[in-house]
């Protein structure tokens, strides 16, 4: 069998101490359950099987080789059960499936086990047949591929969650306590509700979408200056692109530097502070979530904080934040009295306040803003007057046709018919 990458080099006795001992774990398994464990290397390669004459996936001659889709398959999960990191259900190119676990005794990735493959299901004819039909396109020992599939258990998916703890007992039993291993059980306890959700995603068959919603609510609260729900939104985006990634990391990390820079180039000051560069740095190299977030919401904090400068940049607390509200929340149905209420200050104070430290009153401003966003939606948008209407904040399609002529000289209707 041709493989595709290096052997790795122990550097000394502890390591090669650690491969035994998890060797031993789960030859124990394996002899527990009948079901063949494989250790692959960091880099993909194949070592050792510990029920070398069991595994189906030998009764394939080329197994390993770069062109055949299961080594594309194998090595995305590896990738993914990295990424989590947790043991990572994933079904095979033969339709059988596999629990992969990475092996990272002391902040060092060792390489890969997976268990398997076993299959789940209610018959198990469909299920060679499938085999049998999945397999047509390699070249194949039938002399080993036919005694491997008679051989097979059928699980149910409740019998494999079940393996999946008893495969993670048996690898994570050989792990010592260390301030490394305390990083990863870390990423594992934050990343747990993600999978699980993936999981609910998955018995329910659901697809996971992209979250353009919670990217378009953090989008808008970061330019509207509303410092004080910007982080709550960020974090919730975060947790969503994990889960539309399947916990990759990487992907994950991808995204949010993606939707941060192309925010930072709207802003000519803060894309020339050197300390949000710095940042975006730090969200490249985090190792977690929470590492992620930390460090994401000092930027986003500084975009905010530049943001709501630019509508209001008098010495107010108070105005600072109703301003940001309004910009934040306009197309909710903001009043004078909830941001009053929100603020814990009295409506009059806040009414008089304003209209000094901005020169107009607050209902006015929130008109402005309405009006300005209705005007885009009717320019870059099939919708109708009354949608953009409503999708501007405002109740009345008459109050609205009436405010759009004082501000512009013109109806929403006209205005869209020039358009």
């Amino acid at each position: 069998m041709n493989h595709l990458y290096e052997l790795p080099v122990f550097k000394n006795n502890q390591n090669l101490k650690i491969i035994m001992e998890v060797e031993n774990a789960v030859t124990a398994f394996s002899g527990i359950t009948h079901i063949p464990v494989s250790y692959f290397s960091g880099a993909g390669k194949f070592l050792w099987c510990s029920m070398p004459h069991d595994r189906v996936c030998d009764a394939t001659t080329d197994y390993g080789s770069d062109s055949l889709p299961c080594t594309r398959n194998l090595i995305s999960s590896m990738n993914i059960s990295l990424s989590i990191p947790e043991p990572y259900m994933f079904m095979c190119n033969a339709g059988l499936i596999n629990i992969c676990m990475p092996f990272v005794p002391d902040g060092q990735l060792y390489g890969f086990l997976i268990a398997g493959p076993v299959a789940m299901g209610n018959e198990m004819d469909k299920i060679l047949q499938n085999v049998s039909r999945n397999t047509a396109q390699y070249n194949i020992d039938y002399s080993v591929l036919l005694p491997t599939t008679h051989n097979l258990k059928l699980y149910s998916p409740k019998e494999i969650t079940y393996l999946k703890i008893l495969f993670q007992g048996a690898v994570t039993s050989v792990i010592s306590e260390s301030d490394s291993d305390s990083r990863i059980n870390q990423n594992f306890q934050e990343q747990s509700e993600i999978s699980r959700k993936l999981l609910q995603m998955k018995r329910d068959q659901l697809d996971v979408e992209y979250p353009h919603s919670s990217e378009q609510a953090l989008t808008d609260s970061i330019v509207s200056g509303n410092t004080g729900i910007c982080l709550k939104r960020f974090s919730k985006y975060v947790e969503d692109v994990m889960v539309f990634e399947g916990g990759n990391l990487a992907l994950t990390k991808l995204r949010i530097i993606g939707l941060l820079s192309h925010i930072l180039k709207t802003d000519l000051k803060e894309q020339n502070n050197y300390d949000n560069m710095y940042l975006l740095e730090k969200i490249n190299e985090s190792q977690s979530m929470k590492e992620i977030v930390l460090s994401g919401k000092s930027l986003i904090m500084s975009l905010a904080r530049s943001a709501a400068e630019c509508f209001y940049d008098g010495s107010s607390e108070i105005i600072k934040a109703a301003v940001s509200h309004i910009h934040s929340s306009f197309r909710d149905p903001v009043t004078l009295n909830s941001t009053a209420e929100l603020l814990h200050v009295n409506s009059a104070y806040l009414s008089a306040l304003f209209k000094q430290e901005t020169g107009c009153t607050f209902i006015s401003y929130l008109n402005s803003v309405r009006l300005e966003y209705s005007r885009k939606l009717l320019s870059n948008s099939s919708m109708t007057v009354t949608e953009a209407c409503m999708n501007s904040g405002f109740s009345s399609v008459s109050y609205f046709t009436k405010q759009f002529k004082s501000k512009y000289g013109i109806t929403p209707k006209e205005f869209k018919k020039r358009k």
